[in-house]
């Protein structure tokens, strides 16, 4: 239930993030503090990480994506 829990959350934040109209700084930082929302679902950490990498990976190209993420989840 937590695995399936933790996925319709993290897919939910994804499709709002990736359908933001105007993306910058706030949405990064709203989109952000969603995310950090998914650290708290218990027995979800190893996927949690492996979210936070791949969000890294895919925001190579978002320099200021990079920063808020650096400023709010680290």
């Amino acid at each position: 239930i937590k695995d399936k829990l933790y996925e319709q959350i993290k897919n939910s934040i994804m499709k709002e993030y990736k359908n933001a109209p105007y993306p910058g700084r706030n949405s990064y930082r709203t989109t952000l503090r969603k995310i950090i929302n998914l650290s708290i679902i218990v027995g979800a950490e190893d996927k949690y990480a492996e979210f936070l990498v791949q969000l890294k990976e895919g925001n190579k190209q978002r320099p200021s994506f990079l920063d808020e993420m650096g400023k709010i989840l680290e």
